[in-house]
């Protein structure tokens, strides 16, 4: 497995563990807040400690909000997180072996198929379907140029793709 396959794996491992530990907190820090402040001895009279409570408890829920947005999106630009990067390392070995067809036949293959063992492993042919994307490669060729596409999940519905005219990857998604 490449260096960069082995550094977007690490990355998604990360966010993964990031996205359970702030999900279990959305949980957690309103509950507990509210907890002690209905335990918590409060100074002033009635109406001071209920506004004191209702206060608490709207931070705990603002709290909660945020939480629920940083799981939602990781702050990454769009096609920068970490799942985004591991499709563009898993899709390279792909790119490089429909290049090398294409040298060595004058045209790019009707199927991803046609590339293995010669030109691809199977193993990088599976590896998107293997990998935490979970998705098979897709490809579309055209007259003289292709499309390889990778979907994936999480968050949102997204996709990367090289184009190999202008030979660049695009990724994109949406919730």
């Amino acid at each position: 497995m490449g260096d960069s396959i082995q550094v977007a794996m690490r990355a998604v491992e990360h966010e993964r563990i990031a996205g359970l530990l702030i999900g279990i907190s959305i949980i957690v820090v309103p509950i507990g807040s509210v907890v002690l402040l209905a335990k918590w001895p409060l100074p002033g009279g009635r109406f001071l400690k209920a506004a004191q409570r209702a206060a608490g408890t709207l931070a705990a829920c603002l709290y909660a909000t945020i939480a629920f947005a940083f799981v939602s999106y990781d702050g990454a630009r769009v096609g920068q997180a970490p799942k985004a990067r591991l499709a563009r390392a898993l899709g390279t070995p792909v790119v490089a072996a429909l290049e090398r067809y294409r040298a060595d036949q004058g045209f790019y293959p009707e199927s991803l198929v046609t590339l293995v063992p010669r030109y691809l492993a199977p193993a990088a042919y599976r590896a998107a379907e293997r990998s935490p994307l979970d998705q098979p490669f897709e490809y579309e060729r055209h007259e003289r140029t292709y499309l390889l596409r990778i979907r994936y999940e999480g968050p949102g519905v997204n996709q990367c793709e090289y184009a190999s005219a202008p030979q660049t990857w695009y990724c994109s998604g949406s919730f």
